[in-house]
C-alpha cells in the first residue's frame, strides 16, 4: 500500500501545520517514555541489552500504523498509541516464549524469536481488525458480556501492575515479596503510582504525566546523592537500565538474523496471539467509544477497523507492535474540535528523533520511572474496571468479575476469560428461564379465527372457547425456556374442559434440539390425555425439527388464524342440536341477533343479488352506496397492497353484515370483499335509506338498531381480548 495522500480538500494549511507540530511535541513526551517502559517491561534479563533494538522497530512500525490510522479514519487526526492491553498480555506471551528456548540459544536468537513473535501478533491482531470492519462485523464484539469484557481489562491492569513492579524488582514473587531486599525496590514504586493516580483528578493537564515522571527522576537523583550512592552501585544493582546499548539498523539487521527465529516456539504461543487480537478489539471498541463522547461526535466503527487494520499490518512488516485510537491523545490532538492528521506522521518521527539523539543517555533513566508509569496504568486500568464496577454491576456479575481476576492473577489471562465466559453463559441461561417465555395466553372464547360464521355457529363456539386454550410464545426457545413451558402447559393441561392447546411461534426467534425435544414431551403428555396439541407459524428451521418427529409431525399450521379454524371446524363437527337440523338463513340468523325486533319486514325491503366465486361484492378504495347482508356462500374481506399478495382480513358468512361503516360515514371502503364460492347478498342503497325513513320509518329505526347491536358486540369483543392482552 502507497503512503496516504492528502486529497485536495484536505490540504494541510499553514496553522494547521503549526498545530500539528505543537501537539506532537505534547504528544511526544507522552508517548516515549511508554515506548521505553513497554520495551523495559518485555525485553529483561539477557534481552535487556536489546531495549535499544526494540524501541527502534517499535517506532519504526509507529510510523506506519499511526499514519494511516491517523490519516485515514474516520475522525482525520485521530491518534494511536502502542497500547497498554496488547503490552501486558505481550509480557505473558514473551516470558513464556523465551522459557520455551533451549538453554543454549544465543541471546540474539532469543531476540530475533521475540522480535518475530511481537510481529506476527500485531500482523494478526491487524487481520482480525480489517476482518471485523470489511465484513461489517464490528458491532458484534459489542455484544461480549460485560462481566467478561471488564474482567478482561481488570485482570490486563493487574499485569500491567504486576510488570511494572517487577521491571524494578525482577525477582519479585510470593515468596520473596516480604523480603527486605524486594520491600525496599517495589513499596516506593507502587506507593508513587498510587499517588500520581490519586493526584490525577487535582492536576488535570496533557504534561501530568511527563511532569510526574521528571519530579521522580530528578527526586530519584537527590535521594542517592543525598545519601552517597554512586551511579555505579546503582547500576551494578540494577537501578538504572545501564546496559542499553546503541544500534543502528546495520546492527539490526544483524540481529534479527531469520536462521535465528525457533518458529516451532512461536506457533506454541499462538493461542496467546489470538487473545492478544481480540483483548485489542475490544479495548479498541471501548476507545473508540470513548473518543465518540470526548468529541461528541460519531465515528464509523467498520471503516475504523478497516484503517487500524490496514496500520497494524504494515506495521508488523518492520517489526511494529499493536497500536489502535486512543481518546486521550486524540484529545489532545484536536483542540476545538479540529481534525490534524499530520500529528499521526510527526509523532513517530519525533519520539524516533528524540530517541536516536538521546538513545546514550538512556542508560542514566532510573528503572524506578518506568515501573511508576507501568505500575500507575495498571492502578488506573484496576480502579476503572475492578472497583468502579462494583457500584453498577450485581452482585452476581461482579462476582463473575472477580473470578476472572482471580483466574487470571494466578492461572493467566486465557484461563480467566475461559472461566468468565463460562460464567457468563450460565448466569445468562439462569436469567434468561426466568423470562415468560408466554406473551399472551387466551382461550378460544376470547380469540377466533378470522372465518367468522353465522348467528348461531359464533354463540355455539362462544360457550365451548374455554376448550381451545391459546399460548403465543415470544424470544429464543432454548432448554430452560422450554421447560419452563412445560410445566405451564402441564398445568392447564389438568382443567377438565380443555381439548385444545395451540402453542403460537410467530414472535419465536430461534429454537434449540434440546428445546424441541421438550415439545416431544409436551405432545406425549398431552396425547395421554386426549388432548391435541396444535403449531402454528414455525419457521422454517423449526418445522423441519417438528417435522422429523412423529409425535410433533401432526397439526402444524402457516399461520394462528389457520390453526384456529381448524379447531373451530373441528368443534363445530361434533355439535348435533336442533338448531343444526334447520337450515340456516340470513333472517334467521339476524333474528337470533336481535330477537326482539321485526326482521321480516326489514327483508321485505332488502334487493337479492347472485354472486359467483371470484367476482368483487366491492372494491378497496370504492365509493360506498350499499349495505350489504350475507344470505349464503362465503366472502373475504382483503387488503389489497402494491406489489404484494392480498392479506386477507376475515372471511364472513350467512348473517353477516358488509359495508356498514363506509355506508354510514361516506369514507371510501378501506378493503376489497371477493367471493370464495357462490354466494347470495341482499343490500340496502342509500336511496332505500332515505325513502325507508320517509315512507316507514319503523323498519329504518329497526335497521338501525341492527347494525348497533353488530357493532356494539365487536367493540366489546376487542375491550375485552384487548385488556386480556395488556395483562
Amino acid at each position: 500500500m502507497t503512503a496516504p495522500s492528502l486529497s485536495k480538500d484536505s490540504t494541510v494549511s499553514s496553522p494547521t501545520v503549526s498545530i500539528a507540530i505543537l501537539n506532537s511535541v505534547v504528544l511526544t513526551m507522552l508517548d516515549l517514555p511508554l515506548w521505553i517502559a513497554f520495551a523495559a517491561l518485555l525485553f529483561t534479563g539477557l534481552l535487556s541489552a536489546y531495549i535499544g533494538s526494540a524501541v527502534l522497530l517499535l517506532g519504526l512500525g509507529a510510523i506506519a500504523s499511526f499514519s494511516v490510522i491517523s490519516f485515514k479514519s474516520s475522525w482525520r487526526g485521530a491518534m494511536p498509541m502502542v497500547q497498554d492491553v496488547p503490552a501486558a498480555l505481550l509480557v505473558v506471551m514473551v516470558s513464556e516464549l523465551v522459557a520455551s528456548m533451549p538453554t543454549t540459544a544465543a541471546p540474539d536468537a532469543q531476540f530475533a524469536t521475540v522480535v518475530v513473535a511481537i510481529a506476527t501478533t500485531t500482523f494478526v491482531t491487524g487481520a482480525v481488525f480489517y476482518g471485523l470492519g470489511r465484513f461489517q462485523l464490528g458491532n458484534l464484539v459489542r455484544y461480549f458480556p460485560y462481566p467478561v469484557m471488564a474482567g478482561f481489562l481488570a485482570g490486563t491492569g493487574w499485569l500491567l501492575l504486576k510488570g511494572g513492579l517487577q521491571t524494578i524488582a525482577p525477582t519479585l514473587s510470593i515468596e520473596t515479596v516480604l523480603t527486605p531486599a524486594a520491600l525496599l525496590r517495589w513499596v516506593p514504586a507502587l506507593a508513587l503510582a498510587t499517588a500520581a493516580y490519586l493526584l490525577r483528578k487535582r492536576f488535570v493537564s496533557a504534561f501530568y504525566i511527563p511532569t510526574v515522571l521528571g519530579i521522580i527522576g530528578l527526586g530519584f537523583y537527590l535521594f542517592t546523592t543525598i545519601l552517597g550512592i554512586p551511579y555505579a552501585e546503582l547500576a551494578a544493582s540494577g537501578w538504572y537500565l545501564s546496559d542499553i546499548n546503541s544500534t543502528n539498523l546495520t546492527e539490526l539487521q544483524q540481529q534479527l538474523s531469520f536462521s535465528n527465529v525457533n518458529w516451532s516456539v512461536i506457533l506454541s504461543q499462538f493461542d496467546k496471539i489470538l487473545i492478544i487480537a481480540v483483548g485489542s478489539v475490544i479495548a479498541m471498541l471501548l476507545n473508540t467509544n470513548g473518543v465518540e463522547m470526548n468529541l461528541q461526535t460519531d465515528l464509523d466503527l467498520d471503516q475504523d477497523l478497516k484503517t487500524t487494520g490496514i496500520g497494524n499490518l504494515l506495521s508488523s512488516l518492520v517489526g511494529g507492535w499493536p497500536a489502535y485510537v486512543s481518546p486521550a491523545l486524540t484529545s489532545i490532538n484536536a483542540p476545538n474540535k479540529q481534525q490534524v492528521p499530520l500529528s499521526g506522521l510527526l509523532v513517530p518521527l519525533f519520539c524516533l528523533a528524540v530517541y536516536l539523539l538521546g538513545e546514550s543517555l538512556l542508560s542514566y533513566v532510573p528503572i524506578l520511572v518506568l515501573a511508576v508509569v507501568l505500575a500507575y496504568i495498571g492502578i488506573d486500568f484496576i480502579a476503572d474496571w475492578l472497583i468502579a464496577p462494583f457500584k453498577t454491576l450485581s452482585r452476581l456479575d461482579y462476582g463473575i468479575l472477580l473470578a476472572i481476576v482471580g483466574v487470571v492473577s494466578v492461572f493467566g489471562l486465557l484461563a480467566g476469560v475461559g472461566v468468565g465466559l463460562v460464567l457468563a453463559v450460565l448466569l445468562f441461561v439462569m436469567k434468561y428461564s426466568r423470562v415468560n417465555v408466554i406473551r399472551h395466553h387466551l382461550s378460544g372464547a376470547e380469540q377466533s379465527s378470522r372465518y367468522s360464521r353465522g348467528i348461531t355457529q359464533m354463540q355455539r363456539l362462544q360457550s365451548v372457547g374455554a376448550q381451545t386454550q391459546i399460548l403465543t410464545l415470544q424470544g429464543y426457545m432454548f432448554f430452560g425456556t422450554a421447560n419452563t413451558l412445560l410445566a405451564k402447559v402441564r398445568d392447564i393441561s389438568t382443567m377438565a374442559h380443555v381439548r385444545y392447546i395451540i402453542l403460537d411461534f410467530e414472535n419465536v426467534t430461534g429454537l434449540d434440539s434440546t428445546a424441541a425435544l421438550s415439545f416431544v414431551k409436551m405432545a406425549q403428555t398431552l396425547a395421554q390425555r386426549n388432548i391435541q396439541l396444535l403449531y402454528s407459524a414455525l419457521d422454517p428451521v423449526a418445522d423441519a425439527q417438528f417435522a422429523a418427529q412423529p409425535v410433533t409431525a401432526q397439526h402444524r399450521f402457516p399461520s394462528l388464524d389457520t390453526a384456529l379454524q381448524h379447531v373451530e371446524d373441528l368443534q363445530l363437527q361434533h355439535w348435533q342440536t336442533e338448531n343444526e337440523t334447520q337450515p340456516h338463513t340470513l333472517q334467521s340468523n339476524l333474528q337470533t341477533l336481535v330477537p326482539d325486533l321485526d326482521i321480516t319486514s326489514v327483508m321485505t325491503h332488502m334487493t337479492k343479488q347472485h354472486l359467483h366465486a371470484g367476482d368483487y361484492l366491492m372494491r378497496q378504495g370504492d365509493t360506498p352506496r350499499k349495505l350489504f347482508f350475507i344470505a349464503s356462500g362465503s366472502l373475504t374481506a382483503q387488503l389489497e397492497r402494491d406489489d404484494s399478495t392480498p392479506l386477507r382480513l376475515q372471511t364472513m358468512g350467512c348473517g353477516h353484515v358488509v359495508g356498514e361503516l363506509g355506508f354510514y360515514t361516506g369514507a371510501p371502503r378501506t378493503a376489497s370483499i371477493v367471493c370464495e364460492e357462490d354466494s347470495t347478498v341482499y343490500f340496502l342503497t342509500k336511496a332505500d335509506m332515505e325513502a325507508l325513513a320517509h315512507s316507514n320509518p319503523q323498519v329504518a329505526a329497526t335497521i338501525h338498531q341492527l347494525i348497533v347491536h353488530l357493532l356494539a358486540n365487536r367493540v366489546t369483543h376487542l375491550v375485552r381480548v384487548v385488556d386480556l392482552l395488556q395483562k
